[in-house]
């Protein structure tokens, strides 16, 4: 019967299963008929399944798809329609009466690569969309379903997810986001704010520049709400090429006023490595607007070196020769290392207080934050400590060494005519 599903174009040739355009037809079909209704579609995806194919070899990861496809058969109810749409997706549409998601759950949880208990687990998600309208095109309820995935893809307890309307009003704010984008950047919409960055005596010394998005239509955005989108489409790149290029007006407008004892800091963000010659960028805004490098902070975050650590150092390494001081900030609030620590370019070290809060020991967190500040000062870096709020944090990160500080204890982020208004 395999081999007869496999020479019908309609049918994929692995694992007998339909292909993708044979199931929407009978989707559709069924839609229209609505004998069941109503009805799930399930779309299944294999968390890093090419890593099977690079470390097991294509025929285990075909053996993969096929076990998959042997289960869907076997325990699939009757009236279930089901494919493989591609790869290592699989999809069902499944009358709402038949759907038995907790059975779904295990058969996800024990899935493994070989037949054995010892066998390494696979991490399978699926993502599930209800049907209300019958008159959505298949391939977007497809979509739906795995956008319902995608709020799971790094979880290991969730398996399942439901596409809802959060996630619905999620996908159209984004879209609308980043649809505005370049009108924003034209008309100036969005822009730094600076927070004021002071030594030990109280001085203000510096400020990191950190952008915010007025918008005429969704009003003030907060980083959180703009910046993860800007990331994961990589036009964080055209936002954080603008904020630099503000920072050196800023700094030359200072500059023209006699203060170039002044400095800002500035983001770097991972995208920005993948679209920017960063040394070239930086290296001719610093020519335009005369500004001496040691006025330009650069910060960036221990995620620079989760891909391509060596040709990223390099980058940085360049930058550093240039003259541009590195901050590598919130230290010791992710998955710093030591070996990191001693391999990376980098003048100073930005530790969040963060670090002290939710924990089950203040003590020892309070002595490990005194270690990083006097590592720091060991290696020849400076330190800077930020989310300072109150006087008794301030007291006790003096008598720990640190030097500089920055948080809402000594002034919140400002436009930048308040800024200079109040400091300069």
């Amino acid at each position: 019967m395999l081999k007869e599903y496999r020479e019908n174009g309609s049918y994929d040739e692995l694992t007998g299963l339909y292909r993708r355009e044979r199931f929407i037809e009978e989707v559709r079909r069924r839609l229209i008929l609505n004998e069941e209704g109503p009805y799930v579609l399930a779309v299944s995806d294999i968390r890093s399944f090419k890593l099977v194919n690079d470390t097991c070899g294509r025929d285990t990861g075909d053996q993969v798809l096929v076990k998959i496809a042997e289960i869907i058969r076997k325990e699939a109810p009757s009236g279930v329609c089901y494919a493989r749409l591609e790869a290592d997706h699989f999809a069902g549409l499944f009358p709402m009466e038949r759907l038995d998601v907790n059975r779904m759950d295990e058969l996800v949880r024990s899935f493994r690569i070989g037949n054995r208990e010892n066998s390494p687990p696979l991490f399978l998600h699926v993502g599930l969309y209800e049907i209300i309208d019958p008159s959505t095109p298949v391939p977007v309820m497809i979509d739906r379903a795995r956008l319902a995935i995608a709020g799971i893809r790094n979880e290991y307890e969730t398996r399942i997810a439901w596409y809802d309307e959060k996630i619905r009003s999620g996908i159209l704010f984004e879209q609308n986001l980043l649809r505005a984008l370049p009108e924003a950047l034209e008309r100036n919409e969005i822009r730094p704010y600076l927070q004021p960055q002071v030594d030990a005596e109280g001085k203000v010394i510096g400020a990191e520049a950190l952008a915010r998005w007025i918008s005429p239509e969704a009003g003030f955005l907060s980083p959180g709400q703009f910046i993860p989108i800007l990331e994961r489409s990589g036009a964080i790149a055209k936002v954080d090429r603008r904020m630099w290029e503000e920072a050196f007006r800023i700094l030359k407008r200072w500059k023209e006023h006699g203060r170039e004892d002044l400095y800002l800091s500035v983001n770097l963000s991972p995208k920005d490595f993948c679209f920017l010659d960063l040394p070239e960028v930086f290296g001719s805004l610093a020519e335009m607007y005369g500004i001496s490098p040691q006025n330009l902070r650069l910060e960036i975050t221990e995620t620079v070196f989760m891909q391509e650590p060596g040709p990223r150092m390099k980058v940085l390494e360049k930058l550093q020769q240039a003259g541009f001081l590195l901050e590598m900030d919130d230290f010791g609030s992710g998955y710093s290392s030591l070996s990191l620590l001693k391999d990376m370019p980098v003048d100073i070290l930005k530790i969040d207080m963060v670090f002290l809060d939710g924990t089950k020991s203040p003590e020892r967190a309070r002595r490990i934050l005194k270690c990083v500040i006097s590592l720091s000062d060991a290696l020849g870096m400076g330190s800077i400590t930020e989310g300072v709020e109150t006087v008794e944090q301030l007291k006790m990160l003096k008598e720990m060494g640190c030097q500089m500080f920055q948080g809402f204890y000594f002034d919140k982020p400002m436009k930048v005519p308040e800024f200079e208004a109040r400091y300069l």
